[in-house]
């Protein structure tokens, strides 16, 4: 499954909340040397209860708006999305 994943490295706390299109991830490492990237990977493992090399990042690197594949069935992540509560009542990790 293909997953739209919007970044924001550095700040004092992990949140983690999903809008129904994309997922929202403020992550504390820095966007520097792939830290932040790191931890999005491991965030995603935990969250999908997966292995992190069933997590890549395809596309934005170097951005803050990446596409994210896991390999997990559409149906199943959706149903672990359903679980995370929307931007307005984002809760911590």
């Amino acid at each position: 499954m293909l997953l739209s994943v919007v970044t924001k490295p550095g700040r004092r706390t992990a949140k983690l909340s999903w809008t129904g299109e994309q997922l929202l991830l403020s992550v504390k490492a820095p966007a520097k040397e792939g830290r932040a990237n790191q931890e999005l990977i491991r965030t995603l493992a935990k969250l999908f209860r997966l292995r992190q090399n069933q997590i890549q990042i395809t596309a934005g690197l170097t951005s803050r708006r990446k596409r994210v594949r896991i390999d997990l069935d559409r149906d199943q992540a959706l149903q672990i999305l359903a679980g995370v509560k929307p931007p307005t009542q984002e809760r911590l990790l």
